[in-house]
């Protein structure tokens, strides 16, 4: 799964590599492809690849269940979401609306 993610990744930055050199050449404009593009794909695509970095040295290969895996991983999980549930707390940082993906937390 980590390969298919990415090679998805690496699909993502070439389209937004090549695409403003094809709409050039082909006269269809100027198009600038910069950040909030590449924020916009990378941010759901990097944390679903680090939820599978942290399941795959944990998993057997093709030996492994859900049920296994779920019991191997919940204390960590558990301890990571309340880290991130008083980190802003801490920090005086607001949690801003999903819309904003890219930047989820801003100094509030």
């Amino acid at each position: 799964m980590n390969n298919i993610i990415l090679v998805i990744i690496m699909l993502t930055v070439l389209l937004g590599t090549l695409y403003p050199l094809f709409a050039d050449a082909l006269n269809l404009g100027k198009i600038s492809v910069g950040p909030p593009y590449f924020n916009f794909f990378f941010v759901p695509f990097m944390a679903l690849l680090c939820i599978f970095m942290a399941m795959g040295p944990l998993a057997l290969w093709k030996k492994t269940n859900m049920m296994q895996m779920w019991s191997l991983l919940k204390h960590p999980l558990t301890i990571s979401l309340v880290i991130a549930a008083i980190f802003p707390l801490v920090y005086g940082m607001a949690i801003v609306s999903v819309p904003r993906l890219p930047c989820l937390l801003r100094p509030g």
